[in-house]
C-alpha cells in the first residue's frame, strides 16, 4: 500500500467514526434502515397497562410453568404473542396512551399459567375445535382442578398447530390464531388462598 492509498484510507475511517459518533439516530435511522420485528415482553405491571387497551392475539406457545404448590403436579404457562389496537381503535375506545409503555400497533407478549388468562385461552382453543380435552369437561374449581388448566401433553388431542415433546414427555405446542380483545385485559386482586397469599389474577375481557 502506497502512502497515498493509506492516507486514503485513513481518511475514509475517520469520516465513518466522525460520522456515526455525531449523527443523531433518528437521522441516521431515518430512511433505509432495516428494523428488526420482534414482541417486548410485558412483566408485572406493564402486564397491567393492558387493562381496557384493545390488542388482537396473533400466537400461542405453550412452556413447562411451575409446580402446583397444592397438587405438586407440573403445570404449563401460555406465551401469547400480541398487536396492540390501531390509533383509530384506540380513539373510539377512548384509550389515553400517553403515559402507556407501547403505542399503537406496538408487538408485546404475555405470559400467564394462571386460572385467568391460561384457562381463557384454553377455553377459546377448544371452541376453536383447535383441541380436544378430556371428557368430562370441569369448567371451573381451584388452581389444578379445572380442564381448562390441563398441560398439552394432557389434552386428548390436537388437530391445528405444531409441537413437540421434549424428553420429559413435555409438548410445547404452538398455534396462530387471530383473536381480538377489544375490551384489552381485566385484574382481579386482593385475595389470598392456598396457592397465594397475593392474588393477583388477570383475565381476557
Amino acid at each position: 500500500m502506497t502512502q497515498a492509498e493509506a492516507t486514503e484510507v485513513a481518511r475514509f475511517k475517520n469520516q465513518a467514526v466522525e460520522q456515526y459518533t455525531t449523527g443523531a439516530f433518528a437521522d441516521f435511522f431515518a430512511e433505509d434502515a432495516d428494523v428488526k420485528v420482534g414482541h417486548d415482553l410485558l412483566k408485572k405491571e406493564l402486564f397491567d397497562e393492558l387493562v381496557g387497551v384493545p390488542f388482537g392475539i396473533m400466537r400461542g406457545t405453550f412452556r413447562p410453568g411451575n409446580v402446583n404448590p397444592v397438587t405438586k403436579r407440573l403445570g404449563a404457562y401460555v406465551s401469547l404473542e400480541c398487536m396492540i389496537a390501531d390509533a383509530e381503535t384506540l380513539a373510539k375506545r377512548k384509550v389515553d396512551m400517553s403515559d402507556k409503555p407501547f403505542d399503537a400497533e406496538s408487538l408485546v407478549v404475555i405470559n400467564d399459567g394462571s386460572t385467568g388468562i391460561y384457562r381463557d385461552f384454553v377455553k377459546y382453543l377448544m371452541g376453536k375445535g383447535f383441541i380436544t380435552l378430556p371428557s368430562p369437561i370441569v369448567e371451573s374449581g381451584p388452581s389444578g382442578s379445572c380442564s381448562y388448566d390441563l398441560r398439552p401433553d394432557e389434552w386428548e388431542d390436537i388437530h391445528f398447530g405444531e409441537g413437540f415433546a421434549d424428553e420429559n414427555g413435555f409438548v410445547h405446542y404452538t398455534v396462530n390464531v387471530k383473536l381480538i380483545c377489544p375490551r384489552g385485559i381485566r385484574i382481579s386482586d386482593g385475595y389470598s388462598n392456598e396457592y397465594t397469599k397475593d392474588g393477583k389474577t388477570r383475565y381476557i375481557a
